[in-house]
């Protein structure tokens, strides 16, 4: 055994020792416990009784696709070639024309939200 304490080691005895140790080992019968029969011995069935199982081929996931990158010809300030080109519909519609009237709707959705648990409480 090392004396670093952050050497590997394994975290219990042995496989062999444990198995010795177990294999001596005799458990005293406690008292008033009467000795009974030694347990009947089980007979093993062989192995071949099963057909072997077919080997099956190892699955192999497909390679993934490179990312499509922005070429030099398309490139823009938002956009240097190399970056990852943008998918799906075009990102650049903006902020909306009246955000004032989203808050007022959130606004409005709380209120209402608080007077039916309000009312739900009574």
């Amino acid at each position: 055994m090392s004396d670093d304490p952050h050497a590997p080691t394994s975290a219990g005895p042995d496989p062999e020792e444990a198995r010795e140790t177990v294999e001596g080992a005799e458990a005293a019968p406690a008292a008033g416990d009467q000795p009974g029969p030694e347990p009947a011995a089980v007979a093993e069935e062989p192995a071949a009784a099963m057909p072997p199982a077919p080997e099956a081929a190892p699955v192999v996931p497909p390679a993934p696709e490179p990312t499509p990158v922005v070429p030099p010809s398309e490139s823009s300030w938002r956009t240097p070639p190399g970056t990852a080109a943008p998918t799906g519909p075009a990102s650049g519609a903006g902020p909306r024309p009246r955000p004032e009237i989203d808050l007022a709707k959130a606004f409005a959705g709380g209120v209402v939200a608080a007077l039916l648990l309000k009312a739900m409480g009574r």
